[in-house]
């Protein structure tokens, strides 16, 4: 099977879902075409497959790397460095769930779409929180999710890893693009109990 999805990837990724048939996909694979129709049906069963199979990975990784009980903030960030590392170290999986969506059967696409929404929802969650708790401004934390998760997941259309820029240098840079977007400056300075306020004979005052 990991050969078959290796070689059904690869396929997709150069030639798109149209221009995969099975019998390329076995020899591709290196297999017969009965060993293939063993596992799949039709090409339709890869595309699914394949996709779900990224969608469910990328839930159990997200799992395991943004711990529930850390303040919001905390796990915003540990959000955002999770999703750019992993999409960038894995860009033909992400290009074919976007790319190909419109190749899936109705109920395949709403299997897939379930799977998205988890994922988005685990973020829109973080974002409610951090409003919540006062550390990111108030807004409609869905638009705020949707608007990140379409910036940050563009990375792998462009990231070279053999570029100029190194993996933790476009993390970086992203994850301050991504905070300027929620954090609210002047609400946090107004919330700072550190500020003091001047003394009536401070020099502030006496102006």
């Amino acid at each position: 099977m990991s050969q078959i999805r290796a070689a059904g990837l690869q396929l997709i990724y150069q030639r798109g879902y149209e221009g995969m048939g099975l019998r390329l996909l076995a020899a591709e694979a290196g297999i017969g075409q009965s060993t293939l129709y063993g596992h799949y049906a039709n090409k339709q069963e890869v595309l699914v497959d394949l996709i779900c199979r990224h969608m469910e990975e990328l839930l159990s990784c997200l799992h395991r790397a943004v711990p529930a009980d850390a303040p919001p903030f905390a796990r915003f960030l540990t959000f955002l460095r999770f999703h750019l590392t992993y999409h960038m170290r894995r860009p033909r999986e992400v290009f074919i769930c976007y790319s190909e969506l419109r190749s899936l059967e109705p109920a395949n696409l709403a299997r897939v779409t379930d799977l998205r929404r988890r994922y988005e929802h685990a973020l829109i969650a973080i974002i409610r929180d951090g409003m919540a708790a006062g550390v990111m401004r108030r807004a409609d934390p869905r638009v705020a999710a949707y608007a990140l998760l379409a910036m940050l997941s563009g990375v792998p259309v462009w990231f070279d890893p053999k570029g100029p820029l190194s993996e933790e240098a476009v993390c970086a840079e992203y994850i301050r693009l991504a905070v300027a977007a929620v954090a609210d400056p002047l609400e946090a300075a107004l919330s700072d109990r550190t500020i003091a306020t001047p003394l009536p004979d401070s020099p502030a005052r006496k102006a």
